[in-house]
């Protein structure tokens, strides 16, 4: 978002890239290894501390099976707005 790009159209010429939200902090949490394998608890551990610090969406995407530590946390989320 904060990048700046090259205008080619006036060599020497930056600037600036805005998105739709250009006041949005972007916050990446990294909760999976490399392979895209990982703990639940660390799964857990990324919904808590998105909790903690009030943000206000969280974007998951997992495979695996039903848990209802998972189902909880994300409700507790989801209550906390």
């Amino acid at each position: 978002m904060g990048r700046m790009l090259r205008d080619n159209r006036r060599p020497g010429k930056r600037h600036g890239c805005r998105g739709v939200a250009p006041e949005a902090s972007l916050y990446a949490l990294k909760v999976l290894d490399g392979g895209g394998f990982g703990l639940l608890s660390d799964i857990l551990e990324g919904i808590d501390w998105s909790i903690n610090n009030h943000m206000d969406i969280i974007n998951i995407s997992i495979s695996g099976v039903d848990s209802q530590a998972l189902k909880d946390a994300c409700d507790a989320a989801y209550q906390a707005g």
